[in-house]
């Protein structure tokens, strides 16, 4: 049950910590019938799909293991993501998908200047990412501090870590 819970409050677009996102993620789902697949990850989340493609499949596959995610086989261990840091653990991203691969079509009429879309990367493309662009390195450093150092095991603490990430990011 907790993790049934847990894994839907993580797809909830409403958690998101900015208007911009709020209502591009609306809009994904209303307008062009998109799929919130996330929103908010745990640090802990973050580290495993960062070992990927770095570590050995048998350490990946323990530390998904640990979280109650299913094993990966060796050609899904290839890297998946640049960065320990993802704005999914402040609350300031969210993944889409569409079925009908719109993503350049939405992203080019819908995203705001706010808003970045993980398309136009150039190390590894992320059509379905959408984050704020948000430059204060202090507060995203100790937003970040506080993500890392958080103990999410409730909705509770699911939402009372985005009130704290929310006051010290100087969005709440």
């Amino acid at each position: 049950y907790y993790i049934r819970v847990m894994l839907a409050k993580s797809r909830d677009y409403t958690l998101l910590l900015h208007e911009d996102l709020i209502k591009l993620a609306e809009k994904a789902v209303q307008e062009y019938g998109g799929i919130i697949t996330e929103v908010w990850r745990s640090y802990q989340y973050q580290k495993c799909l960062y070992m990927q493609g770095r570590d050995i499949l048998a350490n990946v596959n323990a530390c998904r293991e640990r979280l109650g995610l299913p094993k990966i086989t060796h050609n899904e261990n290839k890297i998946v993501t640049t960065t320990l840091r993802s704005k999914h653990l402040i609350f300031l991203a969210f993944d889409v998908y569409f079925k009908d691969n719109i993503y350049r079509e939405f992203a080019d009429k819908e995203k705001p200047k706010s808003v970045v879309w993980g398309g136009i990367w150039t190390n590894i493309k992320d059509n379905m990412h959408f984050e704020l662009l948000y430059k204060n390195t202090a507060k995203l450093q100790k937003a970040y501090t506080l993500v890392r150092n958080a103990e999410v095991k409730t909705l509770d603490d699911l939402l009372a870590l985005r009130e704290e990430v929310g006051k010290a990011l100087g969005l709440l």
